[in-house]
């Protein structure tokens, strides 16, 4: 008994939900460009961590986000 090896490549315009593989693929290039935006942000941020204004404070900071901030922290 011969095995078809053969695999159908989706059709332009195909979607996400129809197609398991190009879901997949999408999300593990989704991270992969995550860890790429996040790495050139620490590189910038580090680079220009010696700037401070007047009250001697960091000029530049990694924003957070309100999910990150806990009462204690508004205290």
């Amino acid at each position: 008994m011969e095995e078809d090896s053969v695999v159908a490549l989706p059709r332009p315009g195909a979607n996400v939900e129809s197609d398991p593989l190009l879901a997949v693929l999408r999300e593990g290039a989704r991270r992969m460009l995550m860890r790429a935006i996040e790495a050139e942000v620490e590189a910038f941020l580090a680079s220009q961590a010696e700037l401070s204004d007047e009250q001697g404070r960091r000029r530049l900071v990694r924003p957070v986000s309100v999910a990150d901030i806990s009462p204690r922290d508004l205290a």
